[in-house]
């Protein structure tokens, strides 16, 4: 009988130490997943801080291209009128010139 209480008492203070091992893994591992929760959250905070400074940097890229197409655009513009303007000029000259000959003939 003796022996019967022993094992028992044994029996409990093992069943309470793994219980005490247990409660134990429990709050280390909801620690650990708190923190991994944290983590996560602070990653994705930073991802989206990322993807929102990305594609403000690819909007101002493109208004910067936009705005250079655009003026390459004003120049090449501005030298066809130019190259208009010394072709009409070169033909009025040529016609003035064919003028005074026809004049002296």
């Amino acid at each position: 009988m003796q022996w019967l209480n022993e094992n028992a008492l044994k029996s409990s203070f093992a069943s309470q130490k793994l219980k005490t091992e247990l409660i134990n893994y429990i709050r280390e591992n909801y620690t650990n997943c708190y923190q991994q929760t944290i983590f996560r959250q602070q990653f994705q905070e930073i991802t989206n801080k990322w993807q929102q400074d990305m594609n403000n940097i690819i909007d101002k890229n493109a208004q910067i291209a936009l705005k250079f197409a655009m003026k390459m655009r004003q120049e090449k513009m501005l030298k066809r009128q130019i190259q208009q303007q010394e072709i009409q000029t070169k033909l009025f000259e040529e016609e003035e010139e064919n003028d005074d000959d026809n004049q002296l003939e």
